[in-house]
């Protein structure tokens, strides 16, 4: 509930205040208000109120209200007989019992409406109507009144075809109503009244009527032929006009874009809107005895020769660029003495990953001056060379077959106690596959102590 309060410009004993509950008046018997009453006198006083209008009833009659308060309460007026619609101001006035100077005379408005001004339809029709399909008829519904309406209902009918509607209405809304008309059996051409009809409350209020123009359409039959094959899918659609006027036809056809990217269409459409979806539409006359044709032709083949291509790019890249002989470098275990001194275990691992043999294999192989000489497994190294720096090693491999792996062994301990980082050095591995040598390394171990 929301009241009307303002501060008084002067100083009043008694100030009366309104604000309407329902003061527009259809079928209701009365109008309601909330009324705000202020005593500033220094007395309680009781407040008799009257109506020199004979036409209308008012409750209650009195009120009472305390010194220096004010009392809001609830005010109706009710007609005595039926009103003609119209606006009316019902003076009302308010009295002291105590002092007959304090009074005020305050004007309450009401409008009384017609069940004909409720609600005002207009239409919107098609210039012409085919009986053959369904058509759209719009009846715009305002309601130009602060007042809320409910049990309305809207009938729109004419001799071929009725439909009606339940609505409700907030004050001064407009709504927008959309009949899809179907028509059957055979209509000639002409014009045809069409009506709409308000019922409040399933009492008649008024009806407006107009007329429709249902003209003459030629006959126009549309085949569609659907056709698919592996990844392609094709629809042809023919419209033959065998009547004798020029018709105008549309088409529409819907595609995700993942569609869209790969669909091939013919002719091209007049307009594409695109949504949640691309909707491709055509629009055309067709004359007596014309035919119209468009194909439709979604086709994934092109994309996946594109991926069969790209994959097999890829394979070729694979293996041009992959080196058919792999070298691997690990310390498998590492040993320390009670003295900190410690020994390595160390593999070099290669493996021919081709599909041919690969001739003149050369490892090399290094140990850097902090380790001595190292003892080797089942393949020990063709040469050793010392020096300053440390031990290299070279193992000589005539031929690798295809998917041969040999593992080199060796054990070599340390001089001096392992402190920090040490660094295994790398191994290379030379191969000559055709006329061309080729090199690949393993990657350098750190070790931490």
């Amino acid at each position: 509930m929301v009241l009307l309060i303002q501060s008084a410009l002067a100083f009043k004993t008694l100030e009366i205040e309104d604000e309407p509950i329902e003061n527009v008046l259809i079928d209701s018997k009365e109008a309601t208000f909330w009324v705000n009453i202020t005593n500033n006198g220094e007395f309680k006083d009781l407040f008799r109120i009257s109506t020199l209008d004979i036409k209308w009833d008012i409750e209650p009659k009195s009120i009472v209200v305390d010194r220096k308060s004010s009392n809001i309460f609830k005010f109706t007026i009710t007609p005595f007989e039926e009103m003609e619609a119209a606006q009316y101001g019902v003076s009302v006035k308010f009295i002291s019992d105590n002092d007959a100077s304090i009074k005020d005379n305050h004007l309450f408005k009401i409008d009384v409406l017609s069940y004909e001004k409720m609600i005002n339809p207009s239409f919107v029709l098609p210039k012409e109507i085919d009986p053959n399909k369904e058509n759209l008829i719009t009846l715009n519904l305002l309601n130009d009144h602060d007042i809320y309406l409910k049990d309305i209902k809207v009938v729109l009918e004419s001799e071929l075809f009725s439909y009606e509607r339940e609505l409700e209405f907030l004050p001064h809304e407009e709504k927008k109503e959309d009949f899809l008309v179907s028509f059957d059996g055979s209509i000639e051409e002409g014009q045809y009244p069409i009506k709409v009809k308000i019922f409040y409350q399933d009492e008649f209020a008024r009806e407006e009527t107009t007329n429709m123009n249902i003209g003459y359409f030629p006959d126009v039959t549309e085949v569609r032929t659907p056709q698919s094959s592996f990844l392609v899918e094709r629809t042809t659609i023919v419209k033959v006009n065998e009547g004798n006027l020029i018709s105008h036809e549309s088409y529409k056809k819907e595609f995700s874009w993942f569609e869209k990217l790969f669909t091939y269409v013919d002719p091209k459409p007049t307009s594409i809107e695109k949504n949640d979806k691309y909707t491709y539409y055509w629009e055309f006359d067709l004359g007596a005895g014309e035919e119209k044709t468009i194909f439709i032709q979604t086709n994934y083949r092109n994309l996946v020769l594109i991926i069969i291509v790209v994959i097999l790019l890829l394979t070729w890249l694979y293996y041009l660029t992959k080196r058919e002989l792999s070298i691997k470098k690990k310390v498998t275990t590492i040993k320390r003495s009670r003295e900190g001194y410690s020994t390595l275990n160390i593999q070099v691992i290669v493996k021919n990953r081709s599909r041919q043999t690969l001739h003149e294999v050369k490892i090399l192989d290094k140990l850097i001056g902090v380790t001595e000489e190292p003892s080797f497994g089942m393949i020990k190294p063709d040469s050793i060379q010392k020096g300053f720096n440390g031990v290299k090693m070279i193992w000589n491999l005539p031929i690798l077959r295809k998917g041969e792996e040999r593992i080199i062994y060796y054990q070599t301990r340390l001089r001096l106690k392992m402190i920090g980082n040490f660094i295994i050095p790398i191994a290379v591995a030379k191969y000559r596959l055709g006329n061309k040598i080729r090199y690949v390394r393993t990657k350098a171990i750190r070790l931490f102590s």
